[in-house]
Protein backbone atom coordinates (compact mmCIF):
# COMPACT_ATOMS: atom_id res chain seq x y z
CA UNK A 1 0.00 0.00 0.00
CA UNK A 2 2.83 2.42 0.88
CA UNK A 3 4.53 1.68 -2.42
CA UNK A 4 1.38 2.59 -4.31
CA UNK A 5 0.92 5.78 -2.32
CA UNK A 6 4.54 6.81 -3.03
CA UNK A 7 4.05 6.19 -6.76
CA UNK A 8 0.92 8.36 -6.75
CA UNK A 9 2.75 11.22 -5.04
CA UNK A 10 5.64 10.91 -7.51
CA UNK A 11 3.23 11.04 -10.47
CA UNK A 12 1.52 14.15 -9.09
CA UNK A 13 4.87 15.93 -8.79
CA UNK A 14 5.88 14.78 -12.27
CA UNK A 15 2.64 16.10 -13.82
CA UNK A 16 3.02 19.36 -11.92
CA UNK A 17 6.61 19.70 -13.11
CA UNK A 18 5.58 19.02 -16.73
CA UNK A 19 2.79 21.62 -16.49
CA UNK A 20 5.25 24.23 -15.18
CA UNK A 21 7.80 23.46 -17.93
CA UNK A 22 5.13 23.68 -20.66
CA UNK A 23 3.79 26.97 -19.26
CA UNK A 24 7.25 28.50 -19.07
CA UNK A 25 8.01 27.36 -22.62
CA UNK A 26 4.88 29.12 -23.92
CA UNK A 27 5.62 32.32 -21.98
CA UNK A 28 9.27 32.49 -23.08
CA UNK A 29 8.35 31.60 -26.67
CA UNK A 30 5.75 34.37 -26.78
CA UNK A 31 8.25 36.92 -25.44
CA UNK A 32 10.87 35.81 -27.95
CA UNK A 33 8.50 36.11 -30.92
CA UNK A 34 7.25 39.49 -29.69
CA UNK A 35 10.86 40.73 -29.40
CA UNK A 36 11.65 39.61 -32.95
CA UNK A 37 8.54 41.39 -34.27
CA UNK A 38 9.41 44.64 -32.46
CA UNK A 39 12.98 44.45 -33.74
CA UNK A 40 11.71 44.04 -37.29
CA UNK A 41 9.44 47.08 -36.94
CA UNK A 42 12.35 49.12 -35.63
CA UNK A 43 14.50 48.13 -38.61
CA UNK A 44 11.66 48.95 -41.01
CA UNK A 45 11.20 52.38 -39.43
CA UNK A 46 14.95 53.03 -39.59
CA UNK A 47 15.02 52.09 -43.28
CA UNK A 48 12.07 54.42 -43.99
CA UNK A 49 13.82 57.31 -42.22
CA UNK A 50 17.13 56.76 -44.03
CA UNK A 51 15.48 56.40 -47.45
CA UNK A 52 13.39 59.55 -46.94
CA UNK A 53 16.45 61.48 -45.77
CA UNK A 54 18.52 60.26 -48.72
CA UNK A 55 15.81 61.19 -51.24
CA UNK A 56 15.35 64.67 -49.76
CA UNK A 57 19.08 65.35 -49.70
CA UNK A 58 19.54 64.16 -53.31
CA UNK A 59 16.91 66.58 -54.62
CA UNK A 60 17.72 69.58 -52.43
CA UNK A 61 20.83 70.74 -54.30
CA UNK A 62 19.26 70.84 -57.77
CA UNK A 63 16.93 73.80 -58.23
CA UNK A 64 13.75 72.83 -60.06
CA UNK A 65 14.31 69.08 -59.99
CA UNK A 66 11.14 67.16 -59.13
CA UNK A 67 11.12 63.54 -57.96
CA UNK A 68 8.14 61.39 -57.16
CA UNK A 69 9.01 58.86 -54.50
CA UNK A 70 7.21 55.92 -52.96
CA UNK A 71 8.36 54.62 -49.59
CA UNK A 72 6.99 51.58 -47.80
CA UNK A 73 5.77 52.29 -44.29
CA UNK A 74 3.81 50.14 -41.89
CA UNK A 75 0.06 50.80 -41.92
CA UNK A 76 0.38 51.24 -38.16
CA UNK A 77 1.28 54.84 -38.98
CA UNK A 78 -1.96 56.44 -40.16
CA UNK A 79 -0.37 59.64 -41.45
CA UNK A 80 3.01 61.19 -42.08
CA UNK A 81 3.21 64.87 -41.17
CA UNK A 82 5.91 67.32 -42.20
CA UNK A 83 6.53 70.60 -40.40
CA UNK A 84 8.48 73.54 -41.78
CA UNK A 85 9.48 74.99 -38.43
CA UNK A 86 10.24 78.43 -39.85
CA UNK A 87 6.84 78.86 -41.50
CA UNK A 88 4.90 77.07 -38.78
CA UNK A 89 6.41 79.28 -36.09
CA UNK A 90 5.57 82.41 -38.11
CA UNK A 91 2.00 81.18 -38.61
CA UNK A 92 1.62 79.87 -35.06
CA UNK A 93 -1.48 81.95 -34.36
CA UNK A 94 -3.04 81.14 -37.73
CA UNK A 95 -4.94 77.96 -38.53
CA UNK A 96 -2.28 75.98 -40.38
CA UNK A 97 -4.03 73.00 -41.88
CA UNK A 98 -5.75 71.87 -38.69
CA UNK A 99 -2.59 71.60 -36.61
CA UNK A 100 -4.89 71.77 -33.57
CA UNK A 101 -5.99 68.23 -34.50
CA UNK A 102 -2.44 67.07 -33.73
CA UNK A 103 -1.66 68.19 -30.17
CA UNK A 104 1.78 66.53 -30.04
CA UNK A 105 2.88 68.21 -33.27
CA UNK A 106 1.47 71.56 -32.19
CA UNK A 107 3.32 71.25 -28.90
CA UNK A 108 6.55 70.45 -30.76
CA UNK A 109 6.18 73.56 -32.92
CA UNK A 110 5.41 75.77 -29.93
CA UNK A 111 8.35 74.32 -27.97
CA UNK A 112 10.85 74.83 -30.81
CA UNK A 113 11.65 71.11 -30.91
CA UNK A 114 13.92 70.32 -33.84
CA UNK A 115 11.99 67.29 -35.14
CA UNK A 116 10.03 68.01 -38.31
CA UNK A 117 8.76 64.61 -39.51
CA UNK A 118 6.01 62.92 -37.52
CA UNK A 119 4.66 59.42 -38.11
CA UNK A 120 1.22 59.55 -36.55
CA UNK A 121 -0.07 56.37 -34.91
CA UNK A 122 -2.99 58.20 -33.29
CA UNK A 123 -3.72 61.81 -32.42
CA UNK A 124 -1.94 61.36 -29.10
CA UNK A 125 0.92 59.07 -30.14
CA UNK A 126 3.58 59.53 -32.78
CA UNK A 127 7.15 58.80 -33.76
CA UNK A 128 9.20 61.81 -34.80
CA UNK A 129 12.62 62.67 -36.18
CA UNK A 130 14.45 65.50 -37.90
CA UNK A 131 15.40 65.80 -41.56
CA UNK A 132 17.33 68.93 -42.44
CA UNK A 133 16.38 71.48 -45.07
CA UNK A 134 12.75 70.73 -45.80
CA UNK A 135 10.12 73.25 -46.81
CA UNK A 136 6.39 72.74 -46.61
CA UNK A 137 3.84 75.12 -48.09
CA UNK A 138 1.76 76.66 -45.30
CA UNK A 139 4.20 75.23 -42.76
CA UNK A 140 2.38 71.96 -42.09
CA UNK A 141 1.42 68.98 -44.25
CA UNK A 142 -0.07 65.60 -43.34
CA UNK A 143 -0.36 62.78 -45.88
CA UNK A 144 -2.42 59.61 -45.34
CA UNK A 145 -0.40 56.41 -45.32
CA UNK A 146 -2.00 53.44 -47.10
CA UNK A 147 1.18 51.37 -46.62
CA UNK A 148 3.17 53.14 -49.34
CA UNK A 149 3.84 56.83 -48.81
CA UNK A 150 3.78 58.75 -52.09
CA UNK A 151 5.23 62.25 -52.07
CA UNK A 152 6.67 64.74 -54.54
CA UNK A 153 10.02 66.35 -53.77
CA UNK A 154 11.03 69.60 -55.44
CA UNK A 155 14.61 70.86 -55.27
CA UNK A 156 15.04 74.51 -54.24
CA UNK A 157 18.83 74.75 -54.38
CA UNK A 158 19.51 74.38 -50.67
CA UNK A 159 16.20 72.94 -49.46
CA UNK A 160 13.57 70.47 -50.62
CA UNK A 161 9.87 71.31 -50.87
CA UNK A 162 7.62 68.42 -49.91
CA UNK A 163 4.27 68.13 -51.67
CA UNK A 164 1.60 65.43 -51.80
CA UNK A 165 1.66 63.37 -54.98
Amino acid sequence: MNKRKAQLQTQIFMYLFIAIVVTLTFILGYRFIKGIKEGGESISLNMFQKELEKSIKAVSYTYGEVNLIELELSKEYKEVCFVDSNKAKALENADINNIDDYPLIKNAVESDIKENVFLVVSKSKDVHFDISNIEVDKGFLCINNPGVLKIRLEGLGNRTRILPQ
